[in-house]
């Protein structure tokens, strides 16, 4: 603004300079200067403040943001105990049933002791407490699965072989006629879990089916997969029953009135059966028959070898 009156006043020939009004115009310019300065910084400083409170508004969503984790947090670790103490009361729940299930064949042993010994029925009943003992030990494997497994090449007609034989006592003391129709068929698993499974299903068939029964066991081969089935002219699976049988624990009609049973076998095949890449499907109608049926994987590796 000086410089804009000192210009006017050189170049106005028409105009006298006076050093009065020069400084008072410098006066009011620094008035106006000092007051447009202080409007400035009171300006600043509510913007600087305004940015802090913003600045703390942030920590606490930021804090809040933490809080929400950790409450997140000690909700999982709250399922993880609570998973934890489901899976505790499933393992009492079946080693108690497991006991019950356990001491029936050892109390025949012990009456057998006082009696005259029947040489087939102390096999049958020994046969039951190497059942239930497998059971109970690929049960406890069941969550360390990966740990104990060796996926090769098997001859579905050789293992399930293996698992008649173990059988054939139990097939002829019923008198309950065998139909294999098992064709060589390669499919790849774990042996010994594979076992396991064909063991179990063989036993249901056999402790649901009557005297003078009939078992089927079959190979078959599809377009989209391979399967093994089982089948039985036994009591049968009651409809309601029937989408339960898979379910851990459950023992249905037939495991309450026909037989104690722990209601764990059907599980451990089903769990072991998917473990391993498979599964188990069931059919049954109610004093006709009931057909397992273990569907595998159509694809074929042919660089595994069995061993």
């Amino acid at each position: 603004m000086l410089l804009i009156m000192s210009a006017v006043f050189y170049t106005d020939p028409g105009m006298a300079w006076n050093w009065n009004t020069f400084f008072y115009g410098l006066a009011l310019t620094a008035i106006i200067m000092i007051v447009f300065f202080i409007y400035r910084y009171q300006r600043n400083l509510s913007v600087i403040r305004h940015m802090q409170e913003e600045e703390y508004e942030n920590l606490s969503l930021e804090a809040a943001f933490y809080r929400q984790l950790l409450d997140e947090r000690e909700k999982n670790q709250i399922r993880d105990l609570n998973r934890i103490k489901d899976k505790q009361k499933e393992y009492y729940d079946f080693i108690v049933s497991w006991f019950h299930e356990i001491k029936t064949p050892i109390s025949v042993l012990r009456l057998m002791e006082q009696t005259e010994v029947d040489l087939k029925s102390f096999q049958e009943e020994v046969a039951k407490i190497e059942h239930y003992v497998d059971q109970a030990l690929y049960y406890s494997k069941l969550d360390n699965f990966h740990q104990d497994y060796d996926i090769q090449n098997c001859e579905l007609d050789q293992l399930i072989k293996k698992v008649i034989r173990a059988h054939s006592k139990s097939f002829i003391s019923k008198k309950i006629s065998l139909q294999l129709d098992a064709e060589p068929i390669t499919v790849q698993s774990d042996g010994k879990w594979l076992q396991f499974i064909f063991n179990q299903l063989i036993s249901n068939a056999l402790k649901y089916t009557g005297e003078n029964g009939k078992v089927t066991i079959k190979t078959h081969e599809t377009s989209q997969e391979k399967q093994l089935t089982i089948s039985d002219n036994g009591i049968g699976i009651e409809k309601m029953d029937l989408p339960r049988i898979f379910n851990r624990g459950f023992s249905g009609t037939n495991g309450r009135t026909q037989t104690k049973s722990t209601g764990m076998g059907l599980y451990l095949a089903q769990e072991l059966s998917k473990k391993l890449g498979h599964y188990i499907t069931c059919t049954s109608t109610a004093g006709e028959y009931t057909e397992f049926i273990i569907h595998f994987p159509k694809n074929y590796d042919p660089y595994l070898h069995i061993k």
